[in-house]
């Protein structure tokens, strides 16, 4: 907030103010008084010291709007100079402000319908002609897709550049009646008309303003793109296309308007010189379609309605055995997806499992969700130093906004420049910027927010968890409890299961990926219903987090300290010989990113709309996340430690860990060098003899353990 330049937002909807100390001062806009308006610069908040009115920059705008006193007269004079009509104008919902009469030109939210942006009409006059340029209001508004809220239920999306094309179009369908399976010209609009049923019209600000989110709310729509005859025009109706392309999102077709020698520079210029009929002709006439050539989206299924984890939990259940693993697992890979939006540090998770432990059936459905996540098989790197591949086609400035979900990640291990990718990876979700150099002298410099899930088997654990940062936190699908006869079993009857349907021909396998695919479509759907559901109620509607109570502060501080004790690692020589005084890193970052699984572990769980807890079942799973991400010696000798009033010698602790006596001793001795143990010498219980050396946790780290495995 504190980059907003508050001051200009006002001036730019008719408010003058002076800065007076940590306020801005103004006369009010809806009462006149003088000097009687005040705006905080660091939040924009405002209020009026004498009517009493107050709110936020989205009230202000609204009540800009609301308390137009805009006349027959203003309509008919607009509708003269722009050869729109005044109803066309008046539908759409232009008006004078009611802080300074200009014209202003509002843009309402798709899911909210409230009020994201109120350009602003700019009326000057140049050689004798008067021109009306558009201006959009700025920070903290941003340009909009014009009209997005009368996408829902509409099959055919045409999209104008500007303004006035896209009234003067709506204006165009708004004039047609349908009769005997033609279209004839009214006199009079018809706002009910059954045209508009399945058709609307939407505007893009500007020939090069398309903004790769709108994408979603055209999938599965039919797109026709009636961009400008001019060089700009042509190249914002190319560039649409392709993000369209590159979307991953099913768009059922596209057409674009091509314009012919000597034909008028807009739809605007059409109208002007033909009737409503003879303008729709004109344009119908001129459509060619397009086939958008990395359409991926092939396996797109529509969302099944799901707003609580318990109704997805149900769809699961009806496809998998959906043991307490899976399902800590599906809440925190959905948590990591919903939380790429917000701003901070970004998460990644590794789901690590044997085959057969539905890790990859989890990330197939996920990936169904092609708006928040973009799914890729293998993974080489986020940047490419080929020289053909512009910025935006490098797999950074792809996933951007989205969760990339790897579904075979043990691939990575054997990458050359496995190093540089993780490094890639760190830098990328530390900051959201990736910059890398080539020996060609190639820079590449890519802004983008992005999350990770990756699915491999325990092979991933030989990933650099340095390297990586505190980003990843890992989580473990192994049920511990069934019998490892039965483990096996399900192996062996898997490879027979392979084998008769390798030996059955191509036919039986056809017919069992089918089934594979209608499984997935079948958990898919509500998958993405779920997803949907849950980044609306985070991101727009907003929720209320409650119960975040010191204890649970001082629980999910205390996982991320473990897990640094846990990661920490000495440096010797060939002779054993410390290099330097080892030291652990902080644990800044890590309690971060547990904070962060937090809270978005609550809102997955949580089944009120508007509070979310941070319940005992959500520490739970981050306390399973932090004993997976903690894996190691280290962490094992911790936790017998732990559990030992008097503590253990390394014998016992050999025998408890099943090692070797002297690779434990190496172990300890690497503990007391991070201050993660200390011993004590103890007389031999037997008399005599040389003292026994008994090992403790230290106290620090013994109440971090405590902490972070607390109960209740």
């Amino acid at each position: 907030m504190d980059s907003i330049n508050f001051r200009k937002f006002y001036h730019f909807q008719g408010l003058d103010t002076t800065i007076k100390g940590s306020q801005l001062q103004g006369d009010c806009p809806f009462c006149g008084k003088e000097q009687k308006f005040f705006a905080s610069i660091r939040t924009g908040q405002w209020d009026c010291k004498t009517c009493q009115e107050t709110g936020n920059t989205w009230d202000f705008i609204t009540k800009t709007l609301t308390e137009s006193t805009t006349t027959v007269e203003d309509y008919t004079y607009l509708s003269a100079n722009r050869g729109i009509k005044a109803s066309t104008f008046r539908h759409i919902g232009l008006c004078r402000s009611a802080v300074n009469d200009e014209w202003v030109w509002p843009a309402w939210g798709a899911s909210d319908g409230k009020l994201k942006n109120l350009y602003r009409i700019e009326e000057t006059k140049e050689k004798g002609k008067t021109k009306f340029l558009v201006l959009s209001s700025p920070a903290p508004c941003t340009h909009q897709l014009l009209r997005q809220e009368t996408l829902k239920g509409k099959k055919t999306v045409y999209i104008c550049e500007g303004h006035w094309d896209m009234a003067a179009w709506l204006e165009v369908l708004l004039h047609l009646d349908e009769k005997d399976g033609a279209f004839i010209e009214r006199k009079t609009p018809n706002f009910k008309s059954k045209l508009l049923d399945s058709v609307t019209v939407v505007g893009v600000p500007g020939a090069g303003v398309f903004n790769d989110k709108w994408v979603k709310l055209l999938r599965g729509k039919d797109i026709i793109l009636l961009f400008d005859n001019d060089e700009p025009g042509q190249k914002g109706s190319k560039r649409t296309l392709k993000i369209l392309e590159e979307s991953g999102i099913h768009i059922a077709s596209a057409q674009v308007l091509k314009w012919r020698m000597g034909d008028p520079n807009d739809i605007r210029d059409v109208l002007l010189e033909h009737s409503h009929y003879e303008t729709y002709q004109f344009v119908r006439e001129r459509l060619h379609e397009v086939k958008l050539e990395e359409d991926t989206d092939d396996d797109t299924v529509d969302p099944i309605p799901c707003e609580t984890f318990t109704q997805l939990k149900g769809h699961y259940e009806k496809e998998l055995l959906l043991s307490p693993e899976i399902e800590d697992t599906l809440a925190t890979m959905l948590a990591v997806i919903i939380s790429t939006e917000a701003e901070g540090g970004q998460l990644g998770l590794r789901i690590i499992g044997p085959p057969g432990s539905a890790k990859s059936t989890l990330a197939e459905a996920a990936s169904l969700c092609k708006e928040l996540t973009y799914p890729r098989s293998k993974f080489t790197g986020l940047v490419s130093g080929w020289g053909p591949l512009s910025k935006k086609e490098q797999l950074a400035s792809k996933i951007n906004g989205k969760c990339l979900i790897i579904k075979d990640a043990d691939t990575m291990i054997q990458l050359p420049n496995l190093p540089q990718v993780e490094s890639e990876l760190r830098d990328a979700m530390g900051d959201g910027v990736i910059r890398t150099e080539y020996l060609t002298g190639k820079v590449i410099i890519i802004h983008t927010r992005f999350t990770v899930v990756m699915c491999g088997t325990k092979v991933l654990r030989q990933m650099d968890s340095s390297i990586l940062g505190s980003r990843f936190v890992d989580i473990v699908i192994h049920d511990t409890k069934r019998d490892s006869h039965d483990i096996v079993l399900k192996a062996v009857n898997s490879q027979f299961q392979a084998l008769c349907k390798s030996l059955a021909g191509r036919e039986k396998k056809e017919e069992e990926d089918s089934k594979l695919k209608k499984s997935i479509n079948i958990i898919g759907p509500p998958t993405i219903g779920f997803l949907q559901h849950k980044k609306h109620q985070a991101f727009e509607k907003g929720v209320e987090l409650i119960d975040f109570s010191p204890q649970r502060i001082e629980t999910i501080l205390a996982m991320g300290e473990l897990i640094s004790y846990c990661r920490a690692d000495v440096s010797r020589d060939m002779k054993g010989d410390l290099r330097f005084r080892p030291e652990k890193e902080l644990s800044t970052r890590l309690g971060e990113t547990f904070t962060r699984l937090a809270y978005f572990l609550a809102i997955v769980l949580s089944n009120n709309p508007k509070k979310v807890i941070i319940t005992q079942r959500v520490i739970s799973i981050l306390q399973r996340i932090c004993r997976d991400t903690a894996y190691g010696f280290h962490f094992e000798i911790i936790e017998q430690l732990a559990h030992s009033k008097e503590g253990m010698n390394k014998q016992q602790l050999a025998i408890a860990l099943h090692l070797e006596l002297g690779q434990t001793y190496k172990k300890v001795c690497d503990m007391q060098e991070l201050k993660i143990i200390n011993y004590r010498a103890i007389n031999n219980v037997h008399g005599g003899g040389h003292k026994a050396n008994y090992f403790q946790l230290s106290p620090q780290v013994l109440k971090c353990y405590r902490l972070a495995f607390a109960k209740g």
